[in-house]
């Protein structure tokens, strides 16, 4: 396959029909990460004003985390609606069409219980090991013998038990995280081609699973090299868009950073904006993304067309 020719085909596409961006910008909102600080006060030392803040404040966190799972849940189907749409749109400009943002969009909207479903299906995997290996590491601890009662008998063979308890479950901890990144990588190739399983020939759930299984299994080096192009890539892109956050990201942190240092307890209001903030800077930073989004998009929707061939075209006409 001819990377050049497909970088710059995909690329054109990209920069010539910028309302694609508005997809890309969508489909990289579920890239928000959000991250939280921790602050140790002395309890002894808390007035009963800093005590009711810091009560305010935590009820405002439960508030927030329960509004940003719906949140999070709601951006998560817009991405998915936005993924396939950004593939039909792709496929179709590639072959000479017309496209509006409005068609792009609905043809990934008709198709989104059929992208939820093969999500779920693709990464029920990676819960169910999660789930196994919590209730494992609970029953081994449980199994292990330790009770108060043993510390109060033998209190240096009970730590010693402990201590080689952890050590287990901290070697299988390792061990868990680099398996299941290694599963996570292994079914994003996966999904990247069920989707356009999905997107391009109509396939179902199931099926598209199946499907994207194959052709990742039938062109593995070349989907590897097409995706180490886009992590060198991504590198020196995600370098630039952190000298951009960086001066914001500071605006954010040092109020904060010295609060928690001078002991004062952050209330509603800095919880609040600290919160808005940092969804600023994610959305600022999705937006950034958008285009490289894109340009990925278009790029492996342009191989997974040279990969599987033009017979299989997207079905034009979906039932919703």
């Amino acid at each position: 396959m001819d990377y050049g020719q497909i970088l710059s085909r995909s690329w054109r596409i990209t920069w010539n029909n910028k309302f694609l961006w508005i997809l890309g910008f969508l489909a990289a909102l579920t890239r928000i990460s959000s991250n939280t600080s921790s602050y140790q006060t002395n309890s002894s030392e808390m007035s009963p004003e800093s005590v009711e803040r810091m009560m305010q404040g935590m009820a405002l966190l439960v508030g927030l985390g329960c509004f940003f799972l719906l949140i999070g849940l709601a951006l998560w189907l817009l991405s998915l609606a936005a993924k396939g749409g950004l593939i039909t749109a792709v496929s179709r400009i590639d072959n000479g069409e017309r496209v509006t943002l409005g068609e792009a969009f609905s043809a990934g909207l008709s198709r989104i219980l059929t992208l939820v479903g093969m999500n779920l299906l693709l990464y029920l995997p990676i819960f169910l090991i999660l789930i196994v290996s919590v209730v494992g590491a609970i029953t081994l601890l449980a199994g292990s013998g330790i009770t108060f009662a043993s510390f109060a008998e033998e209190p240096s063979a009970a730590g010693e038990a402990i201590a080689a308890t952890l050590g287990f479950i901290f070697f299988c901890f390792c061990g868990l995280v680099c398996g299941l990144i290694l599963l996570g990588v292994f079914l994003q190739f996966i999904n990247a081609f069920a989707y356009r399983g999905i997107m391009l020939r109509g396939l179902g759930a199931i099926a598209s699973l199946s499907h994207g299984w194959q052709v990742f299994r039938s062109n593995f080096v070349e989907v590897l090299l097409l995706s180490l192009l886009f992590f060198v890539i991504s590198i020196g892109f995600g370098m630039v868009v952190a000298v951009v956050l960086a001066p914001l990201a500071l605006i954010l942190i040092v109020p904060m950073m010295a609060m928690a240092s001078g002991g004062s307890t952050p209330g509603a209001a800095e919880i609040f904006l600290l919160t808005g903030g940092a969804l600023c800077l994610g959305i600022l930073g999705a937006a950034l993304a958008s285009v490289l989004t894109t340009w990925q998009s278009a790029a492996f929707t342009l191989a997974y067309q040279e990969w599987t061939g033009k017979a299989g075209k997207m079905v034009e006409s979906m039932e919703a």
